[in-house]
């Protein structure tokens, strides 16, 4: 079942992976980071994709719940992690 408003996402979610792991978390946001509380906080991620932003944010010490609606998404972080954990950088 399509969910209104994500139409076209999930013949895309290949490419998007690429695409999002070829940037790293801290140059996409930099502009953004000076907004992140440095303390423990509560971070709700809605639409998450593949997980990347919601993992890097858990790393930083924060609590996350990701959400995302997509299964083709939901399906790529279990792949994602493993390989972040086997390896020191991105690699698809």
């Amino acid at each position: 079942m399509e969910i209104k408003g994500t139409e076209g996402y999930a013949s895309a979610a290949e490419k998007f992976t690429r695409a999002t792991l070829a940037i790293p978390f801290r140059e996409l946001h930099k502009d953004f980071l000076k907004f992140i509380p440095s303390n423990e906080s509560k971070v709700l991620d809605i639409g998450s994709g593949i997980g990347r932003d919601a993992y890097e944010l858990y790393e930083m010490g924060h609590v996350v719940t990701a959400v995302e609606p997509l299964e083709d998404f939901r399906l790529i972080p279990r792949v994602w992690i493993i390989i972040k954990l086997l390896t020191t950088s991105y690699c698809f």
